[in-house]
């Protein structure tokens, strides 16, 4: 299988579909899905404190954080060291939800940026 490189908003392509990464069973998972729980679980605290001002909001669980984020782009090194870029779904207001790692030692951290 060849693999290309493409440097564009996916939201604009024509596709079937854009499946968020979210795996219900996190446990079992690696790769992005571990990435999105990683900040689920650092962030979904944070994100309610953010959303208490909002007296619509429904509870934000890690669950549905972890449904509601989606990937955007990775940036990866030649060492292997990655940064991967997720769409907050304004949880923080269009803020970009950053995790960052590598394959030696996992991944490291979640923060918001921007």
């Amino acid at each position: 299988m060849l693999f290309q490189i493409i440097r564009t908003d996916i939201t604009k392509m024509q596709l079937d579909a854009i499946v968020n990464p979210a795996n219900p069973m996190p446990g079992y998972a690696a790769g992005i899905d571990s990435a999105v729980y990683k900040a689920a679980k650092k962030l979904t605290k944070l994100a309610c404190e953010w959303a208490e001002s909002d007296e619509e909001a429904a509870e934000i669980t890690e669950e549905s954080f972890a449904k509601r984020i989606s990937l955007s782009l990775i940036w990866m090194t030649s060492g292997g060291s990655f940064s991967a870029y997720f769409d907050d779904d304004d949880l923080f207001f269009g803020h970009s939800i950053t995790v960052c790692g590598s394959p030696k030692k996992g991944l490291l951290s979640a923060d918001i940026e921007g």
